[in-house]
């Protein structure tokens, strides 16, 4: 299981680019974005979400069960003081006191491919600020085309949360 976590505050150039739950100054439209996500849902070929080329490879299989694809919201209050250090002088007037919205995108799968847990949260926030539709993510998994997908979400929010094992299939 994977997270990637959209908070405007893990360094300079995600704030700038991702403050207040918006991209670039845009809203994310999060329904969008979960139900995209819920397009990705079952055991599919992968291929337009991963940088590795399949084809290149008879050991890779593009196939994986991604059983959860959750797309969750908060609000989390920020203390400007609580962060002094991490801001530049010309960054108090950026309007970071108060609340803020994180959204944190959730994955589960029996297995993940290269890139792809970044590059599955760039095609879904690509829904989110209205450059692609939700049922477009459908076209694109069919695609097996990796220059149709979204592009790579910065590596620096993307976390391993934990592997979960089928005891069932170990068992002698």
């Amino acid at each position: 299981r994977y997270s990637y976590h959209l908070n405007p505050f893990s360094n300079a150039q995600f704030r700038k680019r991702h403050a207040r739950g918006k991209v670039n100054g845009i809203k994310l439209d999060v329904e969008a974005m979960r139900k995209a996500a819920n397009n990705l849902i079952g055991f599919r070929d992968f291929t337009s979400f991963t940088k590795f080329d399949p084809s290149r490879s008879s050991r890779l299989n593009p196939w994986k069960n991604l059983s959860r694809f959750d797309i969750i919201e908060c609000e989390a209050p920020l203390d400007l003081w609580a962060l002094q250090g991490r801001f530049h002088e010309s960054e108090s007037s950026w309007g970071y006191e108060g609340i803020h919205q994180i959204i944190t995108f959730s994955m589960q799968a029996d297995g993940f491919l290269y890139k792809m847990c970044r590059i599955l949260v760039g095609t879904v926030l690509d829904v989110g600020l209205g450059n692609l539709k939700p049922d477009e993510v459908s076209r694109i998994l069919q695609a097996k085309n990796r220059s149709l997908a979204g592009q790579m979400a910065p590596a620096n929010a993307l976390f391993f949360d934990r592997v979960d094992y089928d005891t069932a299939a170990s068992a002698p």
